[in-house]
């Protein structure tokens, strides 16, 4: 019998956001979607938040942050710097995320904080056929299994709302931070979010129009429109999800919305 792989989910709460492991996507990122923390950013700052007071490698993090890919230091001292505006630090300062010279980089433990080790660490199997018994063992059922799912496809989009807080909170009021809209399209598995019911609903239809053309058949694409921002969670139809963050510029065009949140669902699904 194939050995099954485990993932060990480890959520860590950094300043203003919480960062959920192991619901990182590992697809590239498109050079004309605006999109501002990638997949590959992700993955370094929770390698650094897993080894928090401790210097990491160059090596170590090009190796968990591109995995199974051969890029070049430039790619990861773009991808700190990209970290350190999320974090509102910079190279001058290095205030929460110190160079160490030719050796490589140390995030400060202070502003790290493993949490809910008891509710969110999770042993899952993700290997051959014969492992599926043992999984549905695990969750009960296939109904628990996608209750599980959703309750990550909600813990995805407060997520990426406190990190698109930590990016903009010069910018929005905290009364807007705390008044998040509620479902302004539902239709099968697509859902928006947002207190624009007319934008609402050409999102979701676009996207509706969209999977029906293509025959895709995803569990789950939840979209929450806000101002300046809009985030998406996806579940694909193997149960595998990914969330992103595109930031809008002002004035950006309805059309143009529901334009990058038809390409993103079909980097994600194609």
């Amino acid at each position: 019998m194939t050995e099954a792989k485990k993932k060990i989910t480890r959520t860590f709460h950094i300043l203003d956001f919480v960062l959920v492991g192991n619901t990182l996507s590992e697809n590239d990122l498109r050079a004309n979607q605006d999109l501002r923390m990638g997949t590959h950013d992700l993955l370094t700052l929770y390698e650094l938040c897993c080894h928090a007071g401790e210097v990491v490698s160059k090596e170590a993090l090009i190796e968990k942050g591109w995995p199974g890919k051969i890029v070049s230091d430039s790619s990861l001292t773009q991808s700190i710097r990209n970290i350190r505006t999320l974090l509102g630090d910079n190279g001058k300062d290095q205030r929460w995320l110190k160079t160490v010279s030719k050796v490589g980089y140390m995030l400060d433990s202070s502003i790290v904080k493993e949490v809910g080790k008891d509710d969110f660490s999770l042993e899952v199997n993700v290997s051959s056929p014969k492992s599926l018994n043992h999984r549905h063992a695990f969750f009960g059922n296939s109904k628990q299994l996608s209750k599980f799912k959703i309750a990550i496809l909600i813990i995805l989009l407060a997520t990426t709302i406190n990190v698109s807080y930590n990016i903009y909170h010069h910018f929005i009021s905290p009364s807007q931070l705390t008044e998040y809209p509620k479902v302004g399209y539902s239709k099968g598995v697509t859902e928006v979010y947002s207190d624009r019911h007319y934008a609402a609903a050409m999102i979701g239809e676009g996207v509706s129009d969209w999977l029906d053309q293509q025959k895709i058949h995803p569990e789950k694409v939840a979209i929450l429109l806000l101002k300046k921002n809009l985030s998406l969670a996806i579940i694909d139809d193997k149960g595998n999800i990914t969330n992103q963050l595109i930031l809008l510029d002002d004035g950006v065009e309805l059309s143009r919305i529901t334009q990058l949140v038809i390409s993103e669902v079909d980097n994600v699904l194609r």
